[in-house]
């Protein structure tokens, strides 16, 4: 299940954003995985991080492939949580 979900994510932030690399890390703590996609977008879009982040979390939150999965911006990271949403 993990290396789908894994998969599906990765997916998803790739068709939102354009960037072929979803920049997906371990979550640590905070989640079950997180993504740095932010620090990217931030070089393109001329924007902060953080606010990239909220955006992009708002409009993952809408994807119904996800819909399993708690997403929230920190800052600028995205975290991802399996199965509590």
């Amino acid at each position: 299940m993990w290396q789908e979900t894994y998969k599906t994510i990765g997916r998803v932030i790739k068709e939102k954003t354009g960037v072929p690399d979803a920049q997906l890390i371990d979550g640590g703590e905070h989640a079950d995985l997180a993504t740095t996609i932010a620090f990217t977008l931030a070089k393109q879009k001329k924007q902060a991080p953080a606010l990239i982040a909220k955006d992009l979390a708002a409009e993952l939150i809408k994807d119904p492939t996800l819909q399993d999965i708690t997403i929230d911006a920190k800052g600028p990271y995205i975290n991802f949580i399996f199965g509590t949403r």
